[in-house]
């Protein structure tokens, strides 16, 4: 099965499963969350629809990039640029497959507590979001980080600074540092989320990006 109908099945599900949903959501449902998790918001269940529709104009817009990049390579005449762009496609399915199947685990997860939420009448979440949304950015990063050093030299995706666009073995060693310091920091963000809860993971998670960036440009400054 090609991986753009794959992209489109995992797209779709969230979709469908809120159509199921809604028919035992009860009318009102918790729709937003202090920093604390305390709702503080409650919402109609009809807008269980929204996070679907995102994955699904996220997904969108993943297609129109690899169809730019499919089309760059078959109007390209030389054999090594088809092969990099063809690469770089793999790549951005890659990408487009994991978020939309991240993105809709999540939905799934939200949706229930919503749902075991507004049958107790509770004031809380009853899941901690922000480990579970650390926890999946962390083997997001991770699955990219394992697939990052195979992306050819372009402007959209990977380690892209003015000097990593400027020459071939500079992009490839820069990304496959890269590559390595992103599944390591998807590690960390996947295992501290498992200890830390609340805003304090989120923050956690942000610290360790950032640290993860600084260490990326002191590399290719060095190069």
């Amino acid at each position: 099965m090609k991986s753009s109908k794959i992209l489109w099945i995992i797209s779709l599900i969230p979709l469908l499963l809120s159509c199921v949903a809604v028919r035992f959501l009860p009318d009102k449902i918790p729709m937003h969350y202090d920093m604390a998790g305390n709702i503080d918001r409650w919402g109609s269940k009809y807008e269980t629809f929204i996070f679907p529709a995102l994955i699904i104009f996220f997904s969108l817009m993943w297609t129109v990039i690899s169809a730019f990049y499919k089309r760059m390579a078959t109007k390209t005449k030389e054999e090594k640029q088809q092969v990099e762009y063809e690469n770089n496609v793999k790549f951005l399915n890659l990408a487009a497959i994991s978020m939309a199947l991240a993105f809709g685990v999540m939905h799934v997860i939200f949706t229930y507590s919503s749902y075991v939420e507004a049958i107790n009448n509770a004031s809380k979440s009853s899941i901690d979001i922000s480990s579970v949304v650390c926890v999946i950015w962390g083997i997001i990063f991770i699955i990219l980080g394992n697939f990052m050093p195979k992306v050819k030299r372009n402007g959209i995706m990977g380690l892209r600074t003015e000097k990593t666009l400027s020459n071939d073995d500079i992009w490839r060693k820069s990304n496959r540092f890269a590559g390595v310091t992103l599944m390591i920091a998807g590690l960390a963000i996947a295992i501290q989320a498992l200890f830390v809860s609340g805003i304090a993971s989120v923050l956690v998670m942000l610290g360790v990006i950032i640290l993860m960036t600084i260490v990326d440009l002191i590399y290719v400054a060095r190069l």
